[in-house]
């Protein structure tokens, strides 16, 4: 099993084969795919169909970046009502 909590995974360093097997728990380009959108993890398929993503997109995934432009919105005032 790969060690996934070092000094890369704060950075931009692209996850490596089996950091993405360990992180999903397939080995399939298909159903890591699946599981890194069911995540909410950004990735970008490559011609072999393996998916290729960097830490920060897994530390940061698309999901939470959502929740918290909701939750921006709904504490701003209307200024458009005063």
């Amino acid at each position: 099993m790969v060690n996934l909590v070092n000094e890369h995974t704060q950075g931009n360093d692209v996850l490596s084969p089996e950091a993405l097997r360990s992180l999903t728990g397939y080995k399939q380009p298909k159903k890591q795919r699946q599981w890194l959108a069911s995540a909410g993890i950004w990735f970008m398929p490559g011609r072999s169909g393996h998916p290729s993503t960097t830490w920060y997109h897994v530390n940061h995934p698309l999901s939470l970046l959502n929740l918290q432009s909701a939750d921006a919105s709904r504490t701003e005032p209307n200024f458009e009502a005063m």
